[in-house]
């Protein structure tokens, strides 16, 4: 029997961002109830709070346990709004207290907390008495043991954290706009998500030792702020940890840091950038809109440079892309106006759509094949004014996302030698009737005008000019790509 595809059916059901192709599905996670707590299990083993039913009154000892289950871990609201708590005690075996989790318990007054906390993340008791008495705060700071949870709204200048201090808490001083100078002792190991944000006249930060990672936002928008310096030891670098620092002009990243969280460095003034040996992608907008940025050291082991990674960089003009990257992102260098030099090394099995638009490199008429921009033998782009017969060049190994985007072509011969075409390579183009595949091309293969993979078990695209109402599939199909009947 053969499967009938509407086309008008399946254009209506896909997704509508054209270079949108995955859906993530996330299994429910099962809740669990002991008295009036709900709990999830971790990966560890161990348990979460994820909710407290009903209204708790007086002090509420937090369990250490549930059937036998450690409990590491308070989630995020977990007792928001519990108007008639006026303390808690939490266990020696909770890691975590997530954002928000005693928010607006607004007649909590003492907070007692075990000694086992490494996190506690910003606004955890915000809007309780126990943050809003001033007389729980010294100078200017609220201590809670070895943990500072917080900071007066009004504190201005140069602020001295007490040594002995081993976490500060998410959001402890975000907003304090008139601080300037922060002094974080030796004996600190955490510094949580948001913990600096806005704070809008720091100028420099000096980063301890013992600190593995710059969290979430933890100095963003911190606009005055022009030194940095990171520990050797530092493995992370947390998503937006320094987004729109626009003064930001230089920072050395330790080599000891593997990981570069999205949109670490975007919107900041750094001009020169040298990734660490150990970091293996180039994380989403990492460094995006970094204008005055003109020079980027890629290392060899880099394998992904992911969509937007350096968008909108104006200042930059050349970069060497090292042999081991397989993936190049959505708009990875787009807008980056004086890119002129592209020294692409690898041999990328994936290439997304924009990655070079509006560079130098794009836009330079010599660097166009006729109809066609190419890096290597990698085709980037096809002009949109492209009608009749195209005929890709042979010894072409990779089509980028979004490739024909637009184009009027009316027929596309693939030779063999195409090994890689990226998605939605084909999306929109109006005119076209039928793809023709080298019957020796090893990876791919076209039946009556259809674009397969070579065992026909993958539907990878319809043309997009056809006036068909309905298209006979094979029983052999088994996957159809995203986007493959769009704009039929």
């Amino acid at each position: 029997m053969k499967k009938i595809i509407s086309i008008i059916l399946c254009t209506a059901m896909l997704l509508p961002s054209v270079f949108l192709n995955t859906v993530s599905v996330q299994a429910k996670t099962k809740t669990y109830a002991s008295g009036n707590y709900r709990y999830v299990i971790l990966k560890d083993g161990t348990a979460e709070i994820t909710s407290y039913k009903g209204q708790p009154t007086g002090e509420l000892i937090i369990p250490s346990a549930f059937g036998g289950k450690s409990v590491t871990k308070i989630g995020r609201h977990s007792f928001y709004n519990k108007k008639e708590l006026t303390g808690v005690v939490i266990p020696d075996s909770v890691k975590t207290i997530g954002q928000l989790a005693f928010y607006n318990c607004e007649k909590i007054e003492n907070v007692k907390l075990g000694k086992g906390i490494t996190e506690i993340e910003d606004g955890a008791f915000a809007a309780t008495s126990y943050i809003n008495n001033e007389s729980n705060y010294e100078n200017g700071l609220l201590y809670n043991g070895v943990y500072l949870l917080g900071s007066l709204k009004g504190i201005s200048g140069e602020a001295e954290i007490k040594n002995g201090t081993v976490l500060i808490a998410g959001g402890a001083f975000s907003g304090a706009s008139k601080l300037t100078d922060i002094s974080i002792p030796d004996s600190v190991e955490d510094i949580g998500r948001k913990a600096f944000s806005a704070c809008e006249k720091l100028e420099s930060v000096i980063v301890p030792s013992k600190v593995k990672k710059i969290n979430y936002s933890t100095f963003y928008a911190c606009n005055a702020l022009k030194s940095v310096k990171l520990p050797e030891g530092l493995t992370t670098i947390g998503n937006e940890a320094f987004f729109y620092c626009t003064s930001l002009g230089d920072i050395a990243i330790p080599d000891s840091v593997n990981a570069i969280g999205q949109g670490a460095f975007a919107n900041t003034a750094l001009e020169t950038v040298a990734i660490p040996n150990k970091v293996k992608k180039i994380s989403t907008s990492a460094f995006s809109r970094c204008k005055a940025l003109k020079s980027v050291k890629l290392h060899g082991e880099i394998t992904e440079i992911m969509g937007s990674a350096f968008y909108g960089c104006t200042s930059l003009q050349k970069i060497v892309i090292p042999k081991r990257v397989k993936k190049i992102g959505t708009y990875a260098f787009a807008y980056c106006l004086a890119l002129s030099t592209v020294k692409l090394k690898s041999k990328p099995t994936s290439i997304g759509a924009y990655a070079f638009k509006q560079t130098a490199f794009f836009k330079d008429k010599n660097n166009w094949s006729g109809y066609a921009l190419y890096i290597n033998n990698n085709l980037i782009k096809v002009k949109y004014k492209r009608t009749g017969v195209t005929r890709i060049k042979k010894g072409t190994a990779l089509i980028a996302e979004g490739a024909f985007y637009g184009a009027n072509t009316s027929k596309i011969v693939i030779p063999k030698s195409v090994k890689y075409i990226s998605d939605n390579v084909f999306v929109y183009c109006p005119k076209l009737k039928a793809f023709s595949v080298d019957k020796n091309n090893k990876y791919y293969s076209s039946k009556g005008g259809v674009l397969y993979n070579k065992k026909k078990t993958r539907l990878i695209a319809y043309p997009s000019g056809r006036a068909d109402k309905k298209y006979r599939v094979s029983d052999s199909v088994r996957i159809i790509s995203a986007n493959a009947v769009r704009y039929t």
